[in-house]
């Protein structure tokens, strides 16, 4: 079994994603960098990924094409930027770049569901967006699995501000963003961005 398989899980009948709760699920982490008691300790990065468990399919195979092509398909296509990493578990990262964070989310949520209609879903395994919380680099994580978020603050090498996830993940509920329980935070060492 992969590694984040084994982190987050799988399932021999995964749940098929709802394209209206997906939408709002993502698009409720848009809450955290708008509401007002937040703003000025929350900042949102251009930047943010989809991780896809590792496979070996046709798919794994062509996705820096499939991403191109989404691209060039996209009305803001001149204002996106995609790339695609596998890391050292086999783990295939897309990552996404747009100076908007509010359309950031839509292009995420948009890759999700193009990636779902090629029969997929069940290997994406999170949507990971950046941001900063505190004047520290973080990580809000949406588990594809339970549709649910969680922050990741890495503080040096293979430790984090546990601290500092605990009071983002107070400000995630307050905005109404739902929670993984901590016993289910898990850590993304070496993201690519």
């Amino acid at each position: 079994m992969g590694f984040f398989k084994s982190i987050f899980g799988t399932s021999k009948n995964p749940k098929p994603i709802s394209n209206d709760n997906e939408s709002d699920i993502l698009s409720s982490i848009f809450r955290l960098v708008s509401h007002p008691d937040t703003q000025t300790r929350v900042s949102a990065s251009s930047t943010a990924g989809l991780l896809l468990s590792p496979n070996e399919d046709i798919f794994s195979k062509t996705t820096e094409t499939f991403v191109s092509k989404f691209i060039d398909q996209h009305e803001e296509n001149s204002l996106i930027q995609g790339r695609c990493f596998k890391d050292d578990h086999g783990t295939q990262w897309i990552i996404m770049n747009h100076p908007d964070f509010r359309n950031l989310i839509g292009i995420i949520n948009e890759l999700s569901k193009s990636i779902s209609s090629e029969g997929l879903g069940s290997q994406m395994i999170a949507a990971v967006f950046k941001g900063d919380y505190n004047g520290e680099n973080s990580y809000w994580i949406c588990n594809y699995r339970t549709s649910k978020f969680y922050p990741f603050i890495p503080n040096g090498k293979n430790t984090r501000n546990y601290e500092l996830e605990m009071e983002l993940s107070s400000h995630f509920t307050q905005n109404g963003i739902p929670v993984e329980p901590p016993t289910n935070w898990y850590p993304l060492w070496n993201a690519p961005f």
